[in-house]
């Protein structure tokens, strides 16, 4: 299974494995579920299916904190429950750690990472008249060469519009 990781901004943070990827956000929507209050879908389909947007960055970030924080309060050893831990390790993961934010706190802070950087980004570079700057969202993508590369062409459109497994987690391409 190919590397992937998160991208925003100018920054590219590889994660490791799409199945330890694909295993942070099971965790998300299991350990979610029950605070149905809050709207998850920014981060259980706009980030871990498409982008996210621009708009939407400040919630984004406030969610991934509460998640952390929920993530805080359960025993790494929950992984076990879910997963083949052994497969995970893959994913760059700290398998030692005693709580779930501790064992994905690389993930957390790469998309914290990627925000700012797409963020500071936009801020600096569409100041510029004569060049037009495209905001660059927070996505998870394939990080290696050259399926970085191609994975960058794909449109924000195309994300907008998919359904199914999102485009980093598909192994047939």
């Amino acid at each position: 299974m190919s590397k992937v990781g998160f991208n925003g901004g100018s920054t590219l943070f590889n994660l490791g494995c799409a199945q330890a990827v694909a295993a942070f956000f099971s965790l998300i929507r299991a350990y979610t579920k029950p605070f149905p209050d809050r709207d998850w879908s920014l981060v259980t389909d706009r980030l871990y299916r498409r982008y996210v947007r621009q708009e939407d960055v400040a919630l984004t970030r406030e969610l991934l904190i509460e998640v952390s924080e929920l993530f805080s309060k359960i025993n790494s050893t929950e992984l076990h429950s879910f997963f083949d831990v052994d497969a995970l390790a893959c994913g760059g993961l700290d398998l030692e750690a005693s709580t779930l934010d501790k064992t994905f706190a690389r993930y957390f802070e790469a998309a914290f990472e990627c925000m700012h950087s797409a963020e500071v980004n936009f801020a600096k570079f569409s100041l510029d008249a004569v060049n037009p700057y495209s905001y660059e969202p927070l996505l998870i993508i394939r990080s290696q060469l050259p399926a970085f590369m191609i994975d960058k062409q794909i449109p924000l459109s195309a994300y907008d519009e998919l359904d199914g497994d999102p485009f980093w987690l598909k192994s047939n391409r």
